[in-house]
């Protein structure tokens, strides 16, 4: 298309609407499943894009083009059912449109933090990550606390590969790899904290 100056030329452009990956959350009996977040990781360490399924275990992505040329199977879909204690893991490929998940049993990780005397520490900052080949994503940053410092992150899902911070203000915080399993629980123990030494 040539555009000639000092010329009238009408232009016309039709523009369609971004497509929409479509898909379906289920439970272990393959019932829809309402309720579900719905995560979606790609090159960002945080979620590009969250939602919630409907009632009928629906739920929509909006695709952009972008993907296409940067991501290609990159796309990574977490879906975490906290009422009934499900989640799911979807690995989206280039030009998918369509997803049926099937949720089954969560993956919880549990522990407790003190500090070097023994003494229990709460509310501590938590940040659960993802372990991916290009990036790593957050999955959570908070925790449910007991007065006795012990921390339990639940509702992920199973078998993959997890890094988990502990940070308090004033200690050095500490890391751990949560290893790939097939059991539904993991312990990190006792978790101590150290204090850092001032600054002069």
């Amino acid at each position: 298309m040539e555009i000639v100056s000092h010329q009238t030329n009408l232009l016309e452009i039709s523009l369609n609407p971004w497509p929409r990956i479509k898909g379906v959350a289920r439970g272990t009996s393959g019932q829809p499943v309402g309720g579900v977040d719905v995560m979606v990781f790609m090159m960002e360490r945080k979620p590009q894009f969250e939602t919630r399924s409907k009632p009928d275990g629906s739920f929509e992505i909006p695709w952009l083009p972008v993907w296409d040329k940067t991501v290609g199977s990159a796309a990574r879909i977490v879906l975490r059912d906290r009422t009934n204690g499900l989640a799911g893991f979807v690995q989206l490929l280039g030009g998918q449109r369509e997803l049926e998940c099937r949720l089954a049993p969560a993956f919880n990780i549990r522990g407790t933090v003190h500090d070097e005397s023994g003494h229990p520490l709460r509310h501590v900052g938590l940040m659960l990550n993802m372990v991916g080949a290009s990036n790593d994503g957050l999955i959570q940053s908070q925790a449910t606390w007991t007065a006795d410092g012990h921390f339990e992150i639940r509702s992920l899902p199973i078998g993959l590969p997890y890094r988990l911070n502990v940070m308090a203000e004033g200690f050095s915080a500490a890391q751990f790899d949560v290893p790939e399993g097939k059991t539904n629980s993991f312990d990190v123990g006792t978790v101590i904290l150290k204090r850092r030494k001032p600054d002069y």
